[in-house]
């Protein structure tokens, strides 16, 4: 609860009745939490949590009833007294209401988990978690799995927006309307809980947002120009010049699903699975905010699919690095069509099966190609994010 020091309606006010003293203090209270809300949104970003706080204080105990006929109509009209747009405290609001339903999951379920008050809350966006419950819809273990993850600071805003994306993409490409669970979308019909062997399915949908959600798996293919010899990744980047941290070296890590190439044995655009450029194997300390890598993932889940394609091997020259990737079940029949220097990711579910978590290993370590066609992919990513 907010620090705001309400006005008690049970102390008694001269010449009032006790209902006029009641509505009174009323009126009084939601006076003090307005001009309290004022004060926090010109610093909307340290302060969104108490923001939160204050919101929900005036719903739970409709301090709003005195002059207005709902809680909305409220929203409504603070928000033009604060000259904001209305949808910035209903973004904080659900946010904070996600949190809190997250928080007493964690407690429920005896977890531990990263706790956010109002000096953490800057570091995690209001977005952010507005994101993750768009991914999740009303699976809980896919929220708290991407929960811990935000909260522990191994998941960034632009992965989660870049995961929304890929989720609303396998909606439109699969048909289905905007307000369907994003989650039952996401998985294209398959459940959840078991298939008919009892094991989980992973679907391509999954294998992207594993993806994009975790950029882990590049501290395992090494940086240069031959991932399978080169040495591992430096986990904390330093100047070259020197000893000292290297802050104007900024981590680059994007996926771009379902991406078209030009390769020119089509009149139609093929389309590469999931693109991800990232900066993170760059070799050079220097150059990590100048140049990218560019990996092109052609994804399996089908037997039939992944032993019946031909023409997987058009997308090499448009990426610096090709990989091919599988749920483990199809790792043995990856392997046996494996091309010199393509790479392969095999796609595991956590071994607690009451949590949502799929990790991506390395199996085969990919080789750097010529990529002649790089010039041209790299031409397509900028006007996608222009």
């Amino acid at each position: 609860m907010p620090d705001t020091k309400l006005i008690n309606s049970n102390e008694p006010i001269e010449a009032e009745t006790p209902e006029a003293a009641e509505t009174a203090a009323t009126a009084e209270n939601l006076n003090i939490i307005e001009k309290e809300l004022d004060q926090l949104i010109s610093d909307d970003k340290k302060s969104w949590i108490k923001i939160y706080r204050l919101l929900e204080t005036v719903e739970t105990q409709r301090l709003y009833t005195t002059n207005y006929r709902s809680f909305t109509a409220w929203i409504n009209s603070l928000s033009t007294k604060l000259k904001i747009h209305v949808s910035v405290l209903w973004s904080r609001k659900k946010a904070g209401k996600i949190y809190s339903e997250y928080l007493s999951r964690a407690h429920a379920a005896g977890r531990s988990v990263t706790t956010l008050d109002d000096t953490a809350a800057p570091s995690i966006p209001p977005e952010s978690i507005n994101y993750i419950d768009k991914i999740a819809g009303s699976n809980t273990a896919v929220a708290d799995d991407l929960m811990d993850k935000l909260l522990n600071g191994n998941l960034s805003r632009n992965q989660l927006k870049s995961a929304w994306e890929t989720v609303k993409a396998g909606r439109a490409a699969t048909g289905i309307k905007p307000r369907v669970n994003a989650h039952d979308a996401y998985k294209d019909a398959v459940s959840d809980a078991t298939s008919t062997n009892n094991e989980k399915q992973i679907t391509a949908a999954d294998i992207v947002l594993a993806l994009t959600t975790s950029s882990e798996w590049l501290s395992h293919i090494g940086i240069g120009t031959d991932a399978s010899t080169a040495s591992p990744i430096i986990p904390n980047l330093t100047n070259h010049r020197s000893d000292r941290p290297d802050r104007h070296v900024t981590p680059k890590y994007r996926v771009m699903p379902e991406f078209a190439v030009r390769t020119g044995t089509s009149h139609f655009a093929r389309r590469i699975d999931a693109l991800v450029l990232e900066n993170h194997t760059i070799e050079q300390l220097r150059d990590k905010n100048y140049e990218l890598h560019l990996h092109a993932v052609e994804i399996k889940v089908d037997r039939h699919d992944l032993l019946g394609d031909h023409k997987m091997q058009e997308y090499c020259d448009f990426a610096d690095f090709f990989w091919i990737a599988v749920p483990a079940v199809l790792e043995e029949d990856a392997r046996s069509i494996l091309a010199p220097g393509w790479g392969l990711l095999v796609i595991t579910d956590d071994a607690d099966s009451k949590r949502f978590s799929r990790s991506v290993r390395v199996a085969e370590k990919a080789k750097m190609s010529s990529g002649v066609m790089r010039d041209q992919t790299l031409s397509t990513a900028l006007i996608k994010l222009l």
